[in-house]
């Protein structure tokens, strides 16, 4: 007899902006995953000072590149042009940072707020923030944290897909 067997997956793509910056504070450009689009208005690339840039930050995820943002407003999105489960990625601040998600309609979905972790005297204590919907709802993602003081790393952006199969039971007869 058929059973049902239905089982979900994510499909991730590691965003580490590697290859940008190599002049400082370069605009972040939109970054194809394959199942969507991701888009950074306003944010920029910071390479560290050990590495030819600007940045008073080291020890990145993966190292030299790493981007945040250095005009006013203290916020930034980063949208989806197909919506996504989850995001998790590495941060550094001076101070709090809060992460919120929105659907299509600009619903709020969840929000995420996590300490500075700053230890003078320098931004090199990267800890990990994300948001988990367990279904393909975000279509933005809205940062708020200190102007120049706080930096996102390794954005691992995924999508839930779901894999629906038979499997057989095994059956014996008993004669």
């Amino acid at each position: 007899m058929p059973n049902s067997n239905n089982s979900t997956t994510f499909q991730c793509f590691l965003i580490t902006f590697e290859g940008l910056g190599l002049n400082n504070f370069d605009p972040v450009p939109s970054i194809d995953a394959g199942f969507t689009t991701a888009s950074f208005p306003g944010w920029v690339a910071l390479l560290p000072i050990s590495s030819g840039g600007t940045g008073n930050i080291a020890n990145l995820p993966s190292p030299i590149t790493t981007i945040f943002f250095k005009d006013a407003p203290d916020s930034r999105d980063i949208t989806f042009t197909n919506p996504i489960a989850s995001i998790d990625l590495k941060y550094v601040s001076t101070d709090t940072v809060t992460m919120q998600a929105f659907d299509a309609s600009n619903n709020l979905l969840a929000t995420v707020s996590a300490p500075g972790n700053f230890v003078p005297p320098t931004l090199d204590n990267w800890e990990p923030l994300g948001i988990n919907l367990s279904s393909n709802v975000i279509s933005r993602i809205t940062f708020t944290g200190p102007i120049s003081n706080f930096a996102i790393d390794n954005v691992n952006i995924c999508i839930v897909t779901a894999n629906r199969g038979l499997s057989c039971e095994a059956f014996q007869e008993i004669l």
